[in-house]
């Protein structure tokens, strides 16, 4: 099975929580990776730049744990980026 998460799933790997989005979301998909893929759009490595900018700058986060969290997924091999461009992942 695919599954494409957006921001909203990834905001844990920054330290920032979705109100509609349990924060072991990712962490219980990823103990089934056997069974599912992982997908995500580039788009989402810049909202999360932007949202935990924002934070950080209103004093609310870290910037070094944006920048790790940012870090961490891209070099994930578990999961996997979507190019923004890339509409054949639909078909």
């Amino acid at each position: 099975m695919k599954i494409v998460v957006d921001t909203s799933y990834l905001l844990p790997l920054i330290g920032l929580t979705h109100t509609n989005v349990q924060e072991d979301f990712l962490l219980n998909l990823l103990e089934n990776t056997e069974t599912i893929q992982i997908f995500y759009s580039t788009i989402s490595i810049f909202e999360l730049q932007a949202k935990g900018a924002k934070e950080a700058v209103n004093g609310n986060l870290d910037e070094q744990i944006v920048i790790q969290g940012i870090q961490t997924l891209c070099n994930e091999d578990v999961i996997v980026e979507i190019p923004f461009i890339n509409s054949t992942f639909i078909t």
